[in-house]
Order: structure tokens, then C-alpha cells, then sequence
């Protein structure tokens, strides 16, 4: 099943405990934010740019905050380009998915976390194997206004 577009929680996949919070941004004052799991802007929007890239997109107060790489962090910043990901199905029957960054070859780099406690950093890590990449669940909350 590929994704839609909509707006969604992304919740670390297959880790039990603590129970896994959604992953998100915390201070969106600045220019730039870690991805931490807990964070308190936690709703993101997905938007397919093509076969399996999308742009992630936190939003707060009508400012927008491209989700990207840099270095092994995952960040949140206001850019002027467009950041994107490939979203990959891993495990239809649980609706688990990686986040890596594009590139038709392995290894690759993709989402990971350590752990699902608050404040924990989405780290970039190289994945020699598409079934060692850490999974992620979207969690639909609605589709998108027109404006979006």
C-alpha cells in the first residue's frame, strides 16, 4: 500500500518498550530542530513527489518545516528547496515502512532511533540490507486542506 497524502503520525515500528511515541520537533522557533521522538509538533505532512519519494513537512502557526538530512541527524528546517525521501513498504501486513534517503542502491541511509524514549534523536544510519533498515509506522489523521 502506498501513501497517501495526508497528515500523520510516524511512530518508531516494532519497539514495545516504553511504548513508542510519535516522533516530531520540539522548538520550531529557530531555523533548524532535531527529529526527537515525543517531540511536541508531531503531526506531519506527507506529500508524494513521485514513485516513492514524498516531502516531510512539520507545520506550526502557517510557518513549515521541511523534514531533511544532514550529516547523520534528522532535522527540521525552513528550506527554500524541497527535501526528499523515499517511503518504502517493508512489511505490508504491519504497516511498516523505511524512510531513507533516495538512492536505488544498497547500502543506503535511513531513519533510526535507539530507543523510544522522550528527547531520543532520528539518527541517519547505513543499512547494508533493505531488511535491517528500523521500520516505521504512518498513522493516518486526515487528508490535506486544499491549501497545503
Amino acid at each position: 500500500m502506498r501513501l497517501e497524502n495526508g497528515k500523520y503520525h510516524i511512530i518508531p515500528h516494532g519497539i514495545r518498550a516504553p511504548p513508542p511515541f510519535p516522533v516530531g520537533a520540539n522548538n520550531l522557533g529557530g531555523p533548524v530542530d532535531p527529529v526527537v521522538v515525543a517531540g511536541i509538533n508531531k503531526v506531519w505532512i506527507v506529500r508524494k513527489v513521485s514513485e516513492d519519494k514524498y516531502v516531510l513537512i512539520l507545520e506550526q502557526g502557517g510557518r513549515k518545516w521541511i523534514g531533511y538530512g544532514q550529516g547523520d541527524n534528522v532535522l527540521v528546517g525552513e528550506m527554500p528547496q524541497v527535501a526528499e525521501w523515499a517511503i518504502r513498504e517493508r512489511k505490508p501486513e504491519e504497516n511498516a515502512y523505511s524512510i531513507e534517503e533516495p538512492s536505488d542502491r544498497w547500502p543506503t541511509r535511513a531513519w533510526a532511533v535507539e530507543s523510544t524514549l522522550p528527547e531520543t534523536k532520528v539518527k541517519l544510519r547505513i543499512f547494508e540490507l533493505p531488511e535491517h533498515a528500523h521500520l516505521w509506522t504512518f498513522h493516518y489523521l486526515g487528508p490535506l486542506a486544499l491549501e497545503e
